[in-house]
């Protein structure tokens, strides 16, 4: 029994032995080292840490490349205005204008007084003139009505032509069409003579004025007197339109010139 025993303790302490150095036992599989050692070449050999998972992905985020790259999104270009579309007011809005070409209005003096002031050729008025009645405002219209004009004249039958009128001191006056036309519809164009006269007698309270004109018809030398309404000036004197009526005629002839240095 004492040698029974003896190689029983014998075998349990080789045992012991081989469990306990596992790690320099030669094995096939990972499963015969334990203690989560790996089996490498035939040796266990213990684990070399947490496994590396390789460099750490950002979820969700792409890599634009470089600063400025083809991949960094499109250039938007320098600091503009967006195109809003049609039917937007332009930018800059335009300045706004305080008259339309179309006469006068009445201004307040620095004395309390009334005065007028004008239209300009630019569509903006003029200073407020002071100290002038009626026949002043007249005074105005027929000096300033003195020169060549250019510009054009528009009926309802043959649309806008092309015309040039001179207005003379003496009251005469000289036209022409430019082309197979008659400056005032009605009648012949030609030079001043005293026959073609032009007559400004009155001025209204918007300050245009008003008169008349002789045309010449042909094989006549005595001219038919026709009416000037609505005669503007502009401030600067450089823009001048009126209209030229027959009586018989509820549609006007409209002129619409500029003043022209002489030839």
């Amino acid at each position: 029994m004492l040698l029974m025993e003896k190689l029983a303790i014998l075998v349990s302490v080789l045992t012991m032995s081989c469990v306990a150095g596992t790690d320099a036992l030669n094995c096939t599989t990972d499963l015969e080292c334990g203690s989560g050692s790996l089996c490498v070449q035939g040796d266990c050999l213990p684990p070399s840490g947490p496994m590396d998972a390789g460099p750490r992905a950002d979820a969700g985020r792409v890599d634009l490349g470089p600063p400025g790259g083809p991949d960094a999104g499109l250039d938007a270009g320098p600091d503009t205005f967006p195109d809003a579309g049609p039917g937007t007011p332009p930018w800059p809005p335009p300045q706004p204008t305080d008259c339309m070409g179309t006469g006068s209005q009445a201004c307040t003096c620095p004395d309390g007084a009334s005065g007028m002031q004008w239209c300009r050729s630019d569509s903006t008025f003029g200073a407020c003139v002071c100290g002038g009645g009626e026949e002043e405002r007249l005074g105005r219209i027929r000096a300033g009505m003195i020169g060549l004009w250019q510009g054009t004249r528009t009926t309802i039958w043959d649309g806008t032509l092309p015309v040039l009128l001179q207005f003379n001191l003496d009251e005469t006056y000289g036209s022409q069409c430019m082309g197979t036309c008659s400056t005032f519809y009605w009648g012949i164009d030609g030079p001043a003579v005293p026959a073609r006269r032009y007559y400004i007698f009155d001025v209204t309270a918007d300050g245009t004025g008003r008169g008349d004109l002789d045309i010449l018809f042909s094989g006549n030398d005595t001219g038919q007197r026709y009416a000037m309404e609505r005669i503007w000036l502009s401030e600067d004197e450089e823009q001048l339109r009126f209209e030229f009526r027959r009586p018989d005629n509820n549609n006007p002839v409209f002129f619409e010139l500029q003043r022209v240095s002489e030839p």
